[in-house]
Formats: structure tokens, C-alpha cells, sequence
């Protein structure tokens, strides 16, 4: 069975597909989100068999979290789309910035929690469960692993391709000369993490083993909640640095755009923003 599961900072990421979705396929936003939460449930089977009460309570978990995520930061989203609007239509950078560190601050407010509520999960598993996730987890990680070293050369080459950047196109439509020139020089300016990411993701399991305490009847919250919700305790300071060029090339390049963009362009980006808009709308009143 292939496990697909409880990567580290994957909670957030699930919680904000609908986001991600934006640049990666054609769905509907409220189709996604709205079988999230089963998606989750299914997932989490992959790793650890749970009691029917433990996965009731589960259930409630998950179920006060998208509430909480449909009620509180929904209608941001909406916010941030309408003032996304307004900063394209008028070229305006620094709107444009100030929507990245909002994009950022609600990702942190998931985080959080959504680390509550898997602590409540965490505490409610045997000593058995834990184990058992435990070494799912690991197998997970080296199946993962194994796949990406053996692909490494791959990814290297695909790191300073131009087809990258393939998702932009497919929203925007076909770049100009200019913006394909600043797309590959981009993609050569970029630091390949790959090898620092795999050695960050060992480093969260054997912090996470020692948060969940198999032998002992209750999780460490402090230190499960500091793994959960701060990339820099388990992150090397090498990665952060690497990572943290690589989001300031993507920026320089999404502002670059911006100031590039034509006037098919434009209308394009701004018809798919309207879509998303309208989707959160109706996420947010929780309508199917």
C-alpha cells in the first residue's frame, strides 16, 4: 500500500489546496474542498488503524477545524483576492507584497491549529498505534527518498528547464520574448535543495518519535506543537538560507510579471481570481 501521509508541514498545505490548486489543475474549488476533509480521513487510514471511537473523535476534530477554516479564514481569502484585484489592475508592487505577508500570516494561523487538534489525535493512540505510525512514517519517507535520489539528476535538469513554469503559462497563455528571457534566467539563479530536504524530513521523524513517546501514555504538546507549527526546529540552517533565495527569486519574478503582464494577460488572471472569489464566497456559507 502506498503511503501518502504526514509529511512534515503537509498539514497546512492539505488545508490550503485550494490555493495550490490555483496553479496546478482545472477543478473546481468547491468540489475539492468541500471532499477535503474525506480525502484527510482516507489518508490518515494509510498510516494508523484507529478504534471506531478514536475515529469519531477524529471525525469531530476535522470537522471543527474546517468550520473554524470555512468561518474565519475564508472570507480573508476574499479580502486578499479583492485586494489582489485592485494591485494588479494597478500594477501596484507593494500591494502586491503586503498580499504575500497576509498569505503568510493565515498560513500560520492553519498551523496552529491545526497542530491542536492533532495532538488530541496523538494522545488518544496505544502505544501499538503510535508504533505502528511510526513506522509507516518511516517507510514512507524512504520509499519517497529513494524515488527522488534516483531521480535526481531528473529533477536537476527539470530545475532549469523552462517547462517549470509550464502551470504560469497555463494561466496567463503564452508568455512574451521578454518574459520567457527572465523565466530561465530565474530558473539557473535557483538553489537546488533536494538533498537538504530529505535530510531536514529525517531529522522531523526523529524529533517527531521523541514527541510522541510510544512508551508513555501521553505525547509532549510543547514539543509536538513547536514541530508542527516552526519549520526552523527541525530545518537546517543551510535549507532555510537556500529556500529563503529561492522565495525571494519567485517574488522578483511574480513582480516582474506584473509590471509585464499584457492586457490578455491581465484579463485572464483576473477572470480566474473572480472564479476563486466566487468559490470562497460560497465556501465560506458553507454551500455545496
Amino acid at each position: 500500500m502506498r503511503l501518502t501521509l504526514f509529511k512534515p508541514n503537509q498539514i497546512r498545505q492539505i488545508l490550503v489546496v485550494t490555493l495550490v490548486l490555483l496553479f496546478t489543475s482545472g477543478c473546481r474549488t468547491t468540489i475539492i474542498y468541500n471532499y477535503a476533509d474525506w480525502l484527510i480521513a482516507w489518508k490518515v487510514d494509510d498510516f494508523v488503524e484507529l478504534t471506531d471511537p478514536q475515529e469519531e473523535s477524529f471525525k469531530a476534530e476535522l470537522a471543527s477545524l474546517f468550520k473554524w477554516h470555512r468561518t474565519q479564514e475564508l472570507p480573508k481569502y476574499v479580502v486578499i483576492l479583492d485586494d489582489l484585484t485592485i494591485a494588479i489592475s494597478e500594477n501596484n508592487t507593494d500591494d502586491l507584497l503586503s498580499l504575500v505577508d497576509k498569505i503568510v500570516a493565515s498560513g500560520e494561523r492553519i498551523k496552529s491549529v491545526a497542530a491542536e487538534k492533532v495532538v488530541v489525535l496523538l494522545n488518544q493512540l496505544s502505544t501499538d498505534q503510535k508504533q505502528q505510525l511510526l513506522t509507516n512514517i518511516e517507510a514512507y519517507q524512504q520509499e519517497t527518498h529513494s524515488e527522488r535520489l534516483e531521480n535526481a539528476k531528473t529533477l536537476t535538469e527539470k530545475l532549469n528547464d523552462s517547462d517549470r513554469f509550464d502551470a504560469i503559462e497555463d494561466i496567463l497563455g503564452k508568455l512574451t520574448p521578454a518574459q520567457k528571457q527572465r523565466r530561465d534566467q530565474l530558473t539557473k539563479e535557483l538553489n537546488d535543495t533536494l538533498l537538504m530536504r530529505i535530510e531536514s524530513q529525517k531529522r522531523w521523524l526523529s524529533l517527531f518519535r521523541l514527541g510522541v513517546q510510544p512508551q508513555n501514555l501521553t505525547v509532549s504538546e510543547s514539543q509536538l506543537t513547536v514541530l508542527f507549527t516552526e519549520l526552523s526546529s527541525y530545518r537546517s540552517e543551510a535549507l532555510i538560507i537556500a529556500q529563503e533565495h529561492n522565495k525571494n527569486l519567485y517574488q522578483d519574478w511574480s513582480l516582474d510579471l506584473l509590471e509585464s503582464m499584457t492586457k490578455r494577460q491581465k484579463d485572464t488572471l483576473l477572470e480566474v481570481i473572480d472564479e476563486y472569489r466566487t468559490d470562497f464566497i460560497k465556501l465560506a456559507k458553507n454551500d455545496d
